[in-house]
């Protein structure tokens, strides 16, 4: 059916973008497409396409501004050549046939769908974006010719190799998690990679990555990767996360695990800002004394003994070091910043360093030999607290009357009330819950309030006798 009343306006505009929902009998979910107009296109929707404003079905002019919605039949894939950004994603939607005649396209979002392959993408040589992320997929031969290609997001796909990478030289991020691939030889002249996450795969060397002096964020965790030496030249690294994993049979690739023992080529990577090695042989963080940015540190259940080399590192505010042999917190105290901090299963027995940690919110110091919380005084934003000491009352004068308390009973003698405690009898926990002066105000006015109406209730009663 030819297009009706076209709206003059629309001829007018020299070039425009468009903002297209296609409304197709074979999906549930619209999908969202965006092309460029120009007055041949305008002609071709005129006299091609079943179009419909949304408002009644009628027209109204054009006007310069957001794009404008419309309704498209079901034969549009094969008629809108101009196509630039195709969005699909979490559709019903089996097969991209229709798109093999969108030689223009530059982004494809067909993540979380049942396609399986991506053949008709062979002559969007243009392509610069495309998310093919939890679908079938198994291959990304057919993505060969598409050298300008940017951004990829293949997770949890049955893809088995990166070689159709290899001349996607522009390539900036990539996501292949939880897939199938072996190697990142093809990635070796991506020079211009950033972002690369290749966790939960049986990758064993990032020597291919020696020439991506650009990479910023690398996701190598759950992988056989054993050296990190390939990375000292990646300069600009902000995050690395090389974690292992304790819990063998949630991961397909646990069994491989890393087994990455130092963290020595690191130390040229001055810009570092996250850092997690959980679960790893790591022994020593001296490489990072020079890491002045770092802000998250996570070394959970290494092999490291001292945190002297985080000295320097006062910008950080999160970090971890639970399950090691640490035994002092004392290159902490320029740490000002510091909010979360686990030495939970640690020698830890002074928490005096804290005393210029201002910032802490959060403490977990459970299993450990500390004896005294009173140089929490001065942590007056402390809201969780997670500590070893038993008994019926630890004073801490200051503390956050927000504060939850895991592990030990504390009253605080800012507000002197109970705050928290798990290992406290029931009765005591009753008592102290009444002896605040607050709660039982609250408590004697409830009760006056319950008397008053019981006091109506009953006069009503004996008046209508």
């Amino acid at each position: 059916m030819a297009l009706r009343n076209t709206p003059p306006s629309l001829l007018d505009l020299p070039r425009d973008e468009l903002t297209i929902i296609v409304s197709n009998v074979a999906e549930r979910r619209p999908l969202r497409l965006v092309c460029s107009l120009t007055r041949d296109i305008v002609d071709s929707l005129a006299s091609s396409l079943t179009c419909k404003r949304r408002n009644h079905g009628s027209w109204f002019p054009f006007r310069r501004g957001p794009p404008d919605l419309f309704l498209l039949g079901p034969q549009m894939f094969t008629r809108l050549k101009w196509l630039w950004k195709i969005d699909v994603s979490a559709s019903h939607i089996t097969s991209l046939a229709s798109l093999a005649l969108c030689a223009t396209l530059q982004s494809l979002d067909c993540s979380e769908t049942a396609i399986c392959s991506l053949s008709p993408l062979r002559q969007c040589t243009k392509l610069s974006f495309l998310d093919c992320s939890h679908t079938k997929v198994s291959s990304l031969t057919p993505l060969g010719e598409c050298t300008a290609l940017a951004i990829l997001y293949a997770s949890n796909t049955a893809i088995r190799t990166l070689a159709p990478l290899a001349r996607s030289t522009g390539l900036t991020s990539l996501y292949c998690d939880k897939t199938s691939i072996s190697s990142l030889l093809p990635l070796r002249k991506c020079t211009a990679l950033t972002h690369l996450k290749c966790s939960s795969t049986a990758v064993s060397s990032l020597e291919p990555l020696q020439a991506c002096t650009a990479l910023r964020a690398l996701d190598c965790s759950l992988t056989a990767v054993n050296d990190l030496a390939p990375l000292a030249s990646c300069t600009a690294l902000c995050h690395l996360n090389c974690h292992n994993n304790v819990f063998g049979a949630l991961e397909p690739f646990a069994s491989i695990g890393t087994t990455i023992s130092s963290l020595l080529p690191l130390a040229s990577c001055t810009s570092l800002a996250v850092l997690n090695c959980n679960f790893t042989a790591v022994s020593s963080l001296v490489p990072l004394a020079g890491c002045i940015a770092l802000t998250d540190l996570y070394c959970i259940g290494t092999a490291i003994n001292s945190l002297a080399p985080l000295a320097g590192c006062t910008a950080l505010t999160t970090l971890n070091c639970s399950n090691t042999a640490v035994s002092s917190l004392a290159p902490l105290v320029g740490c000002v910043r510091l909010k979360i901090l686990g030495c939970k299963d640690t020698a830890v027995s002074n928490l005096a360093p804290l005393a210029s940690c201002a910032a802490l919110t959060t403490l977990n110091c459970n299993n450990t030999a500390v004896s005294s919380l009173a140089p929490l005084a001065s942590c007056t934003m402390l809201t969780n607290l997670c500590c070893p000491l038993t008994g019926t009352k630890m004073l801490v004068p200051g503390l956050s009357s927000a504060l939850r308390c895991f592990g030990c009973p504390v009253i605080s003698c800012k507000t002197g009330s109970y705050v928290g405690g798990s290992d406290i009898s029931l009765p005591i926990k009753v008592l102290l819950y009444f002896c605040d002066p607050l709660r039982l105000l609250q408590l004697f006015a409830f009760a006056h309030l319950l008397l008053l109406i019981f006091l109506f209730l009953f006069t009503t009663y004996y008046r209508s006798l």
